[in-house]
């Protein structure tokens, strides 16, 4: 499998990822895998595969709030890929999201991981 995340948005990366799970592909793991592999080699802020990964994980989780719930489940499933913020909390209210964004901006950490 090959894919180009350097010249690729990353909209177009999550549409792609997004696609191989609604297909249930086998090619799923090896996306992922790549993609944190390019995150790694190309930032030179992550001093190990874990913090690529753990970027990974909440660049993808993040994007599928944007979708509904079907999608961020299906992410979630697929990818281990939890929203950064909400983590596997589902319909969030737009207050609620708007709340927290100021939180956080003020350093205030929500901890929704169950």
């Amino acid at each position: 499998m090959k894919y180009d995340f350097k010249n690729t948005m990353f909209e177009d990366t999550f549409n792609y990822g997004l696609e191989l799970a609604k297909k249930k592909s086998k090619d799923c793991e090896e996306f992922f895998k790549m993609y944190i592999e390019y995150l790694f080699e190309n930032n030179p802020k992550f001093s190990s595969i874990e913090e690529a990964t753990k970027c990974a994980k909440d660049n993808f989780g993040y994007f599928a709030g944007y979708y509904g719930d079907d999608v961020r489940k299906l992410i979630a499933e697929t990818y281990n890929a939890l929203h950064p913020y909400f983590g596997d909390k589902y319909n969030i209210s737009a207050e609620e999201a708007f709340k927290t964004g100021l939180d956080r901006a003020n350093g205030v950490k929500h901890n929704y991981n169950s």
